[in-house]
């Protein structure tokens, strides 16, 4: 059996049969290799780069300071903003994609000194891709999809304790909420981590009577708080961090409570704040 090729310059590259001879030399092939030209009419089976129909395998030599190395080109205009990218998809032939994930690398910036851009994480399921996390050029890590949350009191609520009576703190007013995960002065877990809880409540109008204020951190799995003893009039703030455990759907708030005095005590809205955010 004979079969016969011209390459782009209108040169013939036959085959012969088994018994004949002539042709595209070909050498190092075994299975699965992929095979690459080395010269006029050689063709070349690389051994460091395979392909079984389901795994592209890029390898590397044994020896010492020898790397392998994947290199994706875009050689657009040099003006333009320019993306090259990797992604990962799943159920593409079974009635549509369920889940995707893109690498982007995306030249953002030229300037005299050379080129400057960022690589990007994208990640989707059942919709448009959204950006998951950016690596910029400066080193800088964002993280967009990360939950995290600021609120704070707008106006000052009166008369809400001072008598020990335990009141959850407003926080009606949202600074940001990104992820969309507080509400109704309560937030929801979306995933299952660590998160970071700071709170600052601001008590006015403590007399001599008032010799305790407590703040406390409501979770689902546990409560943490802070008492501070003492006689203090006037505005007191009371602060409180730190790091809970959360599980996806776990909620967290804020309550306080100021003891034996009068309920004359105001929730302040200039100097009470609640935030979170994910960490780990």
């Amino acid at each position: 059996m004979a079969w016969t090729f011209y390459n782009s310059d209108g040169q013939r590259l036959v085959k012969q049969s088994s018994s004949g001879g002539g042709g595209v030399s070909l050498s190092g092939s075994t299975n699965n290799t992929i095979t690459t030209v080395t010269g006029a009419c050689a063709i070349q089976g690389e051994a460091d780069l395979t392909f079984d129909g389901t795994t592209l395998s890029i390898l590397s030599d044994t020896g010492t300071g020898n790397t392998a190395g994947l290199n994706i080109y875009n050689d657009g205009a040099a003006s333009a903003c320019r993306k090259s990218f990797i992604r990962f998809a799943q159920n593409r032939t079974t009635g549509g994609e369920t889940s995707t994930a893109w690498i982007y690398g995306n030249l953002s910036t030229i300037s005299c000194s050379g080129y400057k851009g960022d690589l990007q994480l994208l990640t989707a399921c059942n919709g448009a891709p959204s950006l998951a996390m950016k690596l910029q050029s400066c080193g800088a890590v964002l993280k967009p999809a990360t939950p995290a949350f600021l609120a704070r009191n707008s106006a000052k609520d009166c008369n809400v304790t001072g008598n020990g009576t335990i009141v959850t703190v407003d926080f009606n007013s949202e600074v940001f909420d990104q992820g969309a995960n507080f509400a109704c002065d309560v937030f929801t877990a979306p995933v299952t981590g660590r998160y970071l809880m700071t709170t600052i409540v601001e008590y006015q109008g403590n007399t001599t009577c008032h010799n305790r204020r407590d703040v406390w951190l409501y979770t689902s799995n546990r409560n943490y708080g802070t008492v501070m003893n003492g006689s203090r009039t006037g505005t007191v703030q009371q602060g409180l961090s730190m790091i809970v455990d959360m599980d996806a759907c776990d909620t967290a708030y804020v309550r306080g409570n100021v003891y034996d005095g009068g309920q004359v005590i105001d929730i302040a809205s200039c100097g009470t704040y609640f935030s979170g955010a994910l960490i780990a």
